[in-house]
């Protein structure tokens, strides 16, 4: 209703069992989305004590081509959902599901933006999710830590939090390092040469912004590599 944003679940094929409102809501079904299958199990306390926005015990798993995602928990219904518990997380591509869900991004550098996995405990309130004892995998990149990401924008979420880091290899997401300027015929003998100043296609900055304190194992960024390292990233309209 806020955005105007419109979602079209196809063949959907659902057992349903509800002896009353004050019984459990147990849901087990699949339909079709974007033309991908998706598999849902739900299981709920009292569907009374939920939609009178008591807290309610609820479990629930998604299964899909491009998503899969489990949670165990306290949900609260009243003006805005609520939910506390246990998440699990993970696309084998950030990509393909974002194409899928119909926000495809732009400017990522190939072999990038590929798998995803996150688990740990998850607190929702609104558009804000807050992630504590989380493990998280992206691409080669393992991390462990706190995250939280505010999702009041749709199109550019902001993520904040505090992560440790095995490696942290940029070099995949700078895109190919231009090749060296050709050395001068005779001169000075080989004399080295600065490194290329040619713009780097950083476009995929523009799709969040982010405010994070790493502390990682190493960093690689081209030829540099660094030791045990902490360092704060933030990152503001691409900048």
């Amino acid at each position: 209703q806020q955005t105007g944003d419109k979602y079209q679940l196809d063949d959907v094929d659902a057992q349903v069992k509800l002896p009353s409102m004050e019984s459990p809501l147990a849901v087990n079904g699949s339909a079709v989305f974007n033309k991908e299958k998706i598999e849902l199990t739900l299981n709920t306390g009292p569907l009374s004590k939920l939609m009178a926005g008591d807290k309610t015990t609820v479990t629930k798993k998604l299964v899909s081509k491009h998503l899969n995602a489990e949670f165990n928990g306290d949900v609260t219904m009243k003006q805005a959902l609520a939910a506390a518990g246990t998440v699990s997380l993970s696309t084998p591509s950030i990509k393909d599901l974002a194409a899928w869900a119909g926000k495809p991004m732009a400017n990522v550098q190939p072999n990038t933006m590929g798998k995803f996995a996150l688990s740990g405990k998850v607190a929702v309130t609104d558009k804000k999710f807050d992630f504590t004892d989380a493990k998280i995998a992206v691409d080669a990149i393992n991390a462990t830590g706190a995250l939280s990401v505010n999702n009041a924008n749709p199109a550019k979420p902001v993520v904040n939090g505090k992560l440790d880091v095995d490696k942290l290899d940029l070099n995949p997401y700078l895109g190919p390092e231009q090749p060296a300027a050709a050395q001068p015929a005779g001169g000075a003998g080989g004399a080295q040469q600065d490194w290329s100043d040619a713009p780097i296609d950083l476009g995929a900055l523009k799709t969040f912004d982010a405010d994070l304190a790493l502390s990682a194992g190493e960093i690689v960024v081209r030829k540099i590599k660094t030791g045990k390292a902490t360092l704060n990233l933030a990152v503001k309209g691409g900048v």
